[in-house]
């Protein structure tokens, strides 16, 4: 078999351990991992970026028990399938039960295959072949940080302004200063930055965020985010608090408008502003309506300085 790099996770190691066991003969030339819970599997496949500027080698495949603790196995699919870093993957489900209910549940969070415990070798063998051997999943995405690009973003919209019975928040991000930091530190220090924002949204959803979360890179500083509305607030002081504790660079000097004139320099922090809105009031109208608001929004948070925020709840007195 070709070089693969597997990862078994299962809350009974010996069943862990068995399957390695039968599969070490298949992937002759690859890796084997076990994880025995959600959050061990969630640390392989989301290692802390030193930095926010590394790439983690990502499993080929994935064998996922349902049934664990805390973090069960539909939780990590849903979380696989909503990141396009991890959207390619095969998941092979692992169950002990044999109700159809959870065979479909587990197809509708996005299993590709589905095993029934006990399994016969030869049965599991064959299923791992065939899902290594598919074509990757592709995914519209952004280049450098990996999440979903403007395409998918704007088909989250629709799908919010689709149903708006479904109560929803969403952050329009955009980093302050971010083109005087580039000209200043240059592109390479400033894909590092991006890496960074995009990292800590991951990182702050998979902490305090649902699964259904979503996160976009529209290009440049731009970043966007969906929720339910009863988060938005808390994710949005937490994305805040970890940016002005975690950022790489919190001081640094940037030429001023009269610089060239005079010789001055002036300092000009790297910040965040974001424009939120929900429907928890009343509906927001279509996507264009949506998108037109967000920029309204941006715009005003943008005049009021450093790591600021306005909050459109869906009424005209909401915004403040």
């Amino acid at each position: 078999m070709e070089k693969a790099k597997i990862l078994i996770v299962d809350d009974e190691p010996e069943i862990a351990e068995l399957i390695k066991l039968d599969l070490l003969p298949v992937v002759t030339d690859g890796k084997i991992i076990t994880a025995h819970s959600g959050e061990q599997a969630l640390e392989i496949i989301y290692p802390p970026l030193s930095g926010r500027a590394g790439r983690q080698e990502l499993p080929e495949l994935i064998i996922l028990d349902i049934m664990m603790p805390k973090i069960d196995g539909y939780q990590i699919c849903r979380m696989l399938r909503n990141d396009t870093r991890t959207y390619h993957i095969p998941v092979i489900m692992l169950t002990a039960k044999k109700d159809l209910k959870e065979k479909f549940q587990g197809f509708e969070y996005g299993a590709d295959d589905y095993i029934t415990k006990p399994f016969e070798k030869l049965d599991l063998i064959a299923r791992v072949r065939n899902q290594l051997r598919r074509p990757k999943k592709e995914i519209p995405k952004n280049p450098l940080t990996g999440l979903p690009g403007k395409l998918l973003i704007e088909l989250k919209l629709q799908q919010i302004s689709d149903n708006p019975e479904k109560k929803f928040g969403i952050i329009q991000l955009d980093l302050d200063n971010f083109k005087s930091f580039n000209l200043s530190y240059g592109f390479e220090r400033g894909d590092e930055v991006l890496m960074f924002v995009a990292s800590l949204l991951l990182e702050v959803v998979r902490a305090e965020g649902s699964v259904t979360d979503f996160i976009g890179h529209y290009g440049a500083d731009d970043f966007l985010l969906i929720t339910t509305s009863t988060k938005i607030e808390f994710l949005a002081e937490a994305i805040f608090s970890r940016f002005e504790n975690e950022f790489p660079y919190p001081d640094f000097t940037l030429p001023s408008p009269k610089a060239f004139e005079e010789g001055l320099r002036e300092r000009l922090p790297l910040t965040l502003s974001m424009a939120i809105v929900t429907n928890e009031l009343a509906p927001l109208g279509n996507t264009e309506e949506l998108k037109n608001l967000l920029g309204e929004l941006m715009s005003k948070v943008k005049s009021h300085g450093r790591n600021n925020c306005l909050i459109y709840r869906g009424a005209p007195s909401s915004a403040g």
